[in-house]
């Protein structure tokens, strides 16, 4: 099954969040160094990939600003590196 996974961001009190829209989202606070939500989203797409399942993320963009600009070319270097990471992966369930 594929996936495509929106990726947006919103502010809200004076924090930028980014939001990875998986059917449960998770919100990353950019403004911070918190690192739990992120977490949180590395074990979804380990999920999706141990389920042979593929995710891609796409970033939906709403204005040009620094916070966009940054989750970008998060985003593109996270897909990047998921592509690499399926190449390389075998399930230890198929052996």
């Amino acid at each position: 099954m594929n996936s495509e996974i929106n990726v947006t961001i919103i502010e809200e009190d004076e924090k930028a969040f980014a939001v990875f829209n998986f059917e449960e989202p998770v919100r990353i606070e950019i403004t911070s160094d918190d690192q739990t939500n992120t977490k949180k989203m590395f074990y979804k797409i380990l999920e999706n990939i141990v389920n042979n399942e593929e995710v891609k993320f796409v970033f939906v963009k709403e204005k040009e600003d620094l916070y966009s600009e940054t989750i970008e070319k998060y985003i593109n270097h996270l897909n990047a590196e998921i592509e690499s990471l399926k190449d390389d992966y075998d399930n230890p369930l198929d052996n």
